[in-house]
């Protein structure tokens, strides 16, 4: 084994239990054409009235609708976080509706201590096999 392949594999080895830290969060404008039904945005998932704000909590989003001619045009502001949150972490203190859910923070569970130098062996192993798959 390469001295290059232990150091990738050390984190996975020696950091167990949660690790948490806050996440900085970016905003953003998106404005767009939406069909207008029974004059309202048709938003697929939400019908919103003309001068209607509705406040997304599952994606920290505020939408703004108003009808335009036959066309509705909404505004969408939210947040997301700066950098990709990892797939064994979550984002946990997101409260509120936009602008206040924009704070987070990360809790990441990281896999638990090997019991014995053949469970070391086999995530190792694992490991080895796995990159050499890239």
């Amino acid at each position: 084994m390469s001295w290059n392949n232990f150091l990738v594999l050390c984190p996975s080895l020696f950091f167990f239990g949660t690790i948490t830290g806050n996440l900085d969060f970016i905003t953003y404008v998106n404005n767009r054409m939406v069909p207008v039904r029974n004059d309202k945005c048709d938003l697929d998932y939400k019908l919103l009235d003309d001068g209607e704000v509705w406040y997304r909590t599952d994606f920290c989003e505020k939408i703004y609708c108003k009808l335009v001619d036959e066309f509705g045009l909404t505004e969408v502001k939210g947040c997301v976080p700066i950098t990709p949150v990892p797939p064994n972490c979550t984002i946990v203190g997101r409260r509120g509706t936009y602008p206040d859910c924009c704070v987070g923070e990360v809790v990441c569970n990281l896999p638990s201590e090997p019991q014995s130098d053949e469970d070391i062996l086999e995530e190792i192993q694992l490991l080895l096999a796995k990159r050499a798959r890239k």
